[in-house]
């Protein structure tokens, strides 16, 4: 493939690896898509009951 100049739309953030590069060929050159893994973990919303809300 070679070398390619890359254009960087967002930085990628301290924390994520660069799990997979998918290259797109056009007529007009290409694109290509990062996917990343972030090492840390995001927690999760607590489920909101809305019969608690109702109540009063």
């Amino acid at each position: 493939m070679g070398k390619m100049d890359v254009i960087l739309h967002r930085p990628i953030l301290d924390g994520f690896t660069l799990k997979q590069a998918t290259l797109i060929r056009k007529a007009d050159g290409g694109d290509v898509s990062f996917s990343l893994e972030a090492a840390l973990r995001v927690p999760l919303k607590k489920k909101l009951c809305l019969n608690d809300k109702i109540r009063g």
